[in-house]
């Protein structure tokens, strides 16, 4: 009789194991893709704070990974993601959910609950039509719990504050000296002539530090290669101009030249969505992947690619006319180009999280240019008012 009962006992168990076990397996799952920098605050106030609520609610049904775009394998499937489902925003966090894409967090925690539960009343949602999307599910985390928190202030982030106070500093002081003649005696002489030196040196480290980066990638290691001469050759003219005499002509269309090229590398990576090589120190990518990658719908880097060539195209102007009003020309140019370096360079250590090396070394070119630019140009407004 015992062995009866434990008989039908365990088949009422084992009925109930299937039953069970069957239920779980025809339940409808949702899966998705979410793209994530680590340094990134939207990232993780999403993750952080809003993402576990999201998991509590629907549990085993919802089947999302997480990939990290810093590294090469993450950055890379995101651009396949963008490339293949033509999407056209490149900022994290992006959250992809069949042919859904949510950016952002503001709209990802809004609206990803509700297309959850259409997914999961519709039969659920398939991978996304990410080509090798289906490998990343065996090998990523699919919780936020295993989300790496950001790291702490980092050596570019710390860099990129005193790039940004320098940056202010010097628009500050070119902007006075249009009313304080002892500001704009003080950017003709010593002390602009060593701010321009200090600026052209840490201009050449930081694009030395681009060229150790650049590994066995031949094209960034000539031309990071070629602006750290630039700024060495913009330090030895200085340095072998006596005090009082001007600086030679060909230091400021070279600086500029250093500038666009830096700025053409980025507009590259920008259109192109290729994997920025970001050197020594800093996260490109987390940079140039961003929301603030792009300003007025326009990739930021082809900003600087226009502001360049415009002040190029004033010094060329400027040396066969001689008209003084293209010296203020360029000095409205170079105050326009280190006010937007700064919106930029602030947004890098206190918004994004990251630090990119070669927005900082385009920020030093504008603010070099700004430097050389004042004096001149003030001087083309109050020498007319003088005479007059």
């Amino acid at each position: 009789m015992m062995f009866r009962r434990l008989s039908i006992f365990l088949f009422l168990l084992l009925v109930a194991f299937s039953a069970a076990l069957t239920t779980a397996q025809s339940e409808p799952v949702v899966y998705g893709v979410f793209f994530y920098s680590p340094s990134c605050p939207h990232c993780h106030e999403v993750i952080d704070n809003h993402w576990p609520g999201i998991e509590a609610e629907f549990g085993s049904q919802l089947n999302v990974v997480f990939i990290d775009i810093t590294q090469a394998a993450g950055s890379n499937m995101m651009n396949a993601a963008r490339n293949a489902m033509g999407i056209a925003a490149n900022g994290v966090p992006m959250l992809i959910i069949g042919e859904n894409v949510l950016v952002g967090s503001v709209q990802i925690p809004q609206e990803a609950p509700a297309l959850i539960r259409q997914g999961l009343a519709n039969g659920g949602i398939g991978l996304p039509p990410i080509p090798g999307i289906d490998a990343y599910f065996d090998s990523l985390p699919t919780n936020a719990a295993a989300i790496a928190q950001p790291t702490a202030f980092t050596v570019a982030n710390v860099v990129a504050v005193i790039v940004l106070f320098a940056l202010v500093i010097a628009l500050l002081a070119a902007l006075a000296a249009g009313q304080n003649h002892s500001v704009l005696a003080a950017l003709q002489g010593r002390p602009g002539r060593i701010a321009v030196l200090v600026g052209a040196l840490v201009g050449a480290v930081f694009a030395l530090s681009l060229a150790l980066g650049a590994q066995d990638d031949t094209t960034i290691l000539v031309l990071a290669g070629a602006i750290t001469v630039g700024f060495g050759i913009v330090a030895v003219g200085i340095l072998m101009t006596p005090l009082g005499k001007d600086l030679p002509t060909w230091i400021f269309p070279l600086i500029v030249i250093a500038g666009l090229g830096v700025a053409g590398y980025l507009t590259y990576v920008e259109m192109t969505l290729t994997e920025a090589v970001c050197g020594a120190m800093g996260d490109c990518n987390a940079v140039q992947q961003s929301e603030f990658a792009t300003f007025l719908g326009i990739p930021v880097g082809l900003w600087g690619v226009a502001g360049y060539v415009a002040m190029l195209g004033a010094w060329i102007a400027r040396t066969f006319s001689k008209g003084a009003i293209w010296d203020m020309f360029m000095f409205l140019l170079a105050a326009m180009g280190v006010a937007f370096s700064i919106y930029l360079t602030f947004l890098e250590p206190f918004v994004i999280g990251a630090s990119c090396t070669w927005c900082l070394t385009s920020a030093i070119t504008m603010l070099l240019s700004l430097l050389l630019l004042a004096p001149a140009g003030w001087q083309s407004v109050q020498v007319p008012q003088k005479s007059a």
